[in-house]
C-alpha cells in the first residue's frame, strides 16, 4: 500500500523517478539470496498447496549474482519526507490514517536506530 502511494507521488511530482524507484533494491543481491533460502521450504509448501506447482518452486527468478552491481540506499531527505506527508495528506488520506496506526503500535522501547524515520513522520504528521 506505501509502495502505491509512493509510486503516486513520484508520478506527480517528479514523474521522471518513478522508473529508477521501481528498480533500485533496498536489499544486496547478498541478503535477497540469504532471505530466498531462508524461506525455500515455506514457499515451496505454498507453490505446492496452494498453486499446485510439484515443483515446488513459488519463484522462477534465478537468485541474484553476488556481483550483481548494487548500492546501498542513502536514506530519506526530511524535506521529500516533508512533501511526501503533505501530498498524501491532500490526495491518498488512507495512507496517513494507516501511517498513524504503524506509529501508534511501535513500542516504547523499540530500539531508536530502527524508528528513527517512523518518528520523524510521526512528528511531521502534527
Amino acid at each position: 500500500m506505501f509502495l502505491g502511494g509512493l509510486l503516486s507521488y513520484s508520478e506527480k511530482r517528479e514523474p521522471e523517478t518513478t522508473l529508477p524507484f521501481i528498480t533500485r533494491s533496498l536489499l544486496s543481491p547478498d541478503q535477497k539470496r540469504e532471505l530466498c533460502l531462508q524461506f525455500e521450504e515455506s514457499n515451496a509448501e505454498v507453490a505446492r498447496g496452494y498453486l499446485g506447482r510439484e515443483d515446488g518452486r513459488l519463484f522462477y527468478e534465478s537468485l541474484p549474482a553476488l556481483d550483481t552491481p548494487w548500492e546501498v540506499y542513502s536514506g530519506l531527505r526530511r524535506e521529500k519526507m516533508g512533501e511526501i506527508i503533505v501530498f498524501w495528506k491532500n490526495e491518498r488520506p488512507e495512507l496517513i490514517e494507516l501511517l498513524d496506526k504503524v506509529l501508534k503500535s511501535i513500542p516504547n522501547d523499540a530500539p531508536e536506530e530502527d524508528v528513527s524515520s517512523l518518528r520523524m513522520m510521526q512528528d511531521m504528521m502534527k
